[in-house]
């Protein structure tokens, strides 16, 4: 595992991050503003969209087969969560070493970028301001453990509330069983959540996002349309779980100040 440095933070600055191919490419800039960006926007649409690859995972070289491998479940990632994705490549503008394939995740939430750096375990990512600016976002790949065992607690708290009004009664306020939500043991709300956090304090503040992020994605993505009748019940369980994640995540974004947090889908 390679340390991020500061020959690395000058490479990673000086990088030419093309984005698409054949004449409608263009290439991004850390700190230019991007005209292309700008064009791509529809009538007060907010620019966003990260610039992020899979390969080499903390600057390690690794083979074009694991890089392969690696990117193709980034994309599954993107496609799941944005609705335009653009094959990139990150160029040496000097040429002293190859490119790097990588994505253009257009309208990609800022905090599911940094999560998505930290998962593919990537040092950095480039992300698009409110002003159309590229600009380099650094990862922490651990938060102090002070700071990870907080921000589980205040998820065990508030969650706790949730999971009990759940287990208790049902959309009617009618008392309800495990058979009205088929293969429980994985979809519910209940005690088995609770448990899994107590296997995550242990672990890494990676681990712990991971579960997030997958809790997350199911009860918005596919238990709320297979049990549409339950969506405003699983929407304060998202609200909680998404907070949290939020949370957690940018405490691993190493180099945007805390003021800078506020608005530019940071928040």
């Amino acid at each position: 595992m390679a340390d991020f440095n500061e020959e690395m933070m000058i490479a990673y600055l000086s990088t030419h991050y093309k984005v698409g191919v054949g004449r409608d490419a263009f290439v991004l800039k850390i700190g230019i503003p991007s005209p292309e960006i700008m064009s791509r926007l529809r009538p007060g649409q907010s620019p966003s969209g990260a610039f992020i690859t899979a390969c080499n995972p903390l600057s390690d070289q690794v083979s074009d087969e694991d890089n392969a491998a690696a990117q193709s479940a980034l994309l599954a990632e993107l496609q799941w969560t944005c609705p335009k994705v653009a094959e990139g490549m990150g160029e040496d503008a000097a040429g002293q070493w190859p490119g790097e394939p990588s994505y253009f995740a257009e309208g990609l939430d800022a905090v599911d970028a940094a999560y998505l750096a930290l998962r593919f375990r990537q040092h950095a990512f480039v992300w698009i301001d409110a002003e159309v600016i590229p600009i380099l976002v650094c990862m922490k790949q651990k938060v102090d453990e002070i700071v990870l065992s907080e921000s589980i607690e205040d998820f065990f708290t508030d969650f706790t509330v949730v999971a009990t009004k759940f287990r208790n009664i049902d959309s009617m306020g009618r008392p309800h069983h495990p058979r009205q939500f088929p293969n429980r043991s994985q979809d519910s709300i209940d005690l088995h959540t609770l448990q899994s956090i107590d296997d995550l304090r242990s672990k890494s503040s990676i681990d712990f996002l991971s579960w997030l992020y997958g809790r997350h994605k199911r009860y918005s993505k596919e238990a709320a349309a297979r049990y549409p009748e339950y969506a405003e019940r699983f929407s304060d369980e998202l609200a909680i779980i998404r907070r949290s994640f939020r949370r957690l995540v940018r405490d691993h974004v190493a180099n945007i100040p805390a003021d800078r947090m506020k608005g530019d889908h940071w928040e």
